[in-house]
């Protein structure tokens, strides 16, 4: 038996009233999480394929930037050669800054009769010194959409105001130890030994 109770000043049965209610709400809630979405540039899939694509020696790193609430933008300086040095660059540059990327770091299988080359690529989150506590916390339900848009990178890093996690021998650590039973015998940053191929 279905219970169906009034609701006197509307005089609509109660179930009816909390379906309706719980659309509202549920309304409500896809339209915050709406706002709350990040907007890359239309041609931000273009760009991340550019610095994944194994052909392409122009690219090895790429950084947006977050304006305003929700809004990537990709600045021209902000693409290109330099791989992780470029980028811990701008990162230093930018303490008031949320900005995400990924740079290509390769990993060297140096073993005298064979050197294999294998492309690792390390996507970040950067929130700068200067940001506002209420702009970390937006940044925090958005880092998924920023992680979502690098979805070939071997490593994820959150760096609040802490340049750090992007140095030479932090990173070298981290990757050796995902690396599992294959590990190279150095790393390039620089992505130099790309061009002897």
């Amino acid at each position: 038996d279905e219970l169906l109770e009034t609701d006197a000043p509307h005089g609509k049965p109660r179930k009816n009233i909390l379906a309706e209610e719980f659309q509202q709400r549920k309304e409500e809630t896809e339209n915050a999480a709406a706002r709350m979405g990040l907007n890359f540039p239309e041609d931000a899939d273009d760009r991340v394929a550019d610095l994944m694509d194994s052909k392409n020696l122009d690219v090895d790193f790429l950084i947006f930037t977050l304006e305003g609430k929700n809004d990537m933008v990709l600045e021209e300086e902000n693409i290109g050669k330099g791989g992780r040095a470029k980028v811990e660059e701008i990162l230093s540059a930018n303490q008031d800054k949320v900005m995400t990327g990924c740079f290509l770091v390769c990993g060297v299988d140096d073993r005298e009769v064979t050197i294999s080359i294998r492309r690792k690529y390390i996507q970040f989150i950067w929130v700068g010194s200067g940001v506002s506590v209420m702009t970390k916390g937006r940044v925090n339900s958005q880092s998924g959409e920023m992680k979502n848009m690098f979805p070939g990178a071997h490593m994820n890093l959150q760096l609040m105001g802490d340049i750090d996690g992007i140095e030479e021998q932090s990173l070298e650590k981290e990757l050796l130890a995902a690396g599992g039973a294959h590990k190279p015998t150095k790393f390039d940053f620089t992505n130099e030994c790309l061009q002897d191929l």
